[in-house]
């Protein structure tokens, strides 16, 4: 791609002021690390941001660009642990009605549209009410990393310590190609739903949360 995707970053949320003198913060190419892109936006003020490009996940073989997918996909994911209000374009496979196929990102902040899903309003109305800050998370230990999942309803809590396991999160983190992590890790990642295929390549679900919306200690 010649031209980088951008996205639109405001310093307010609220729609009444976001045309006042000073609120625009411009668009601002999709480039570098997720997470270097939220410090940077997050330095320049912006709290409300508009990511034009869908996340197109509803191709079974794969979207055209999975790489360009993937850090969009980890941007929505880095930006949600940020708390910058968030909006995007997300498209799903149906999926089994007993398991819809938003709920693994259903950590993410929920997307402006969402297509591919029988029913999306009713889905999408249902996403946005029971989201909150904290509902799939991760955090580095001295010699483990721990995950805390609620996405599916209960906790779930993963504690990795095997060296293989920490280093695949690793890679995984800004998004990598399949091939780069071990095919047995990766496929225990992804039955969890914390590794998530994009044709070639695959994105790490869960993050590491910045702002807290309580005492770390609960959570």
């Amino acid at each position: 791609m010649d031209t980088p995707p951008v996205l639109r970053a405001w310093r307010d949320y609220d729609a009444r002021v976001l045309d006042a003198p000073g609120m625009y913060l411009g668009d601002i190419p999709l480039t570098g690390s997720a997470r270097a892109l939220v410090d940077r936006l997050w330095d320049l003020g912006a709290r409300y941001v508009e990511i034009p490009a869908l996340v197109d996940l509803g191709d079974p073989a794969g979207p055209a660009e999975p790489e360009l997918t993937v850090h969009v996909l980890s941007l929505v994911r880095d930006l949600t642990a940020q708390a910058i209000y968030t909006q995007w374009h997300l498209r799903l496979p149906a999926g089994p009605r007993t398991a819809p196929s938003w709920m693994p990102f259903s950590h993410l902040h929920p997307p402006a549209t969402l297509l591919g899903v029988p029913d999306a309003a009713t889905h999408l109305a249902r996403w946005r009410a029971t989201h909150y800050l904290g509902k799939c998370q991760w955090r580095r230990g001295p010699g483990f990393y721990q995950l805390r999942d609620r996405r599916f309803g209960g906790l779930r809590r993963y504690t990795l310590t095997d060296p293989a396991y920490r280093s695949a999160v690793d890679t995984l983190i800004p998004g990598a190609p399949a091939e780069a992590v071990p095919e047995p890790v990766l496929a225990a990642l992804a039955a969890e739903h914390l590794a998530h295929p994009v044709g070639t390549h695959v994105c790490w679900l869960p993050y590491a949360t910045r702002r807290w919306t309580q005492s770390a200690m609960l959570i």
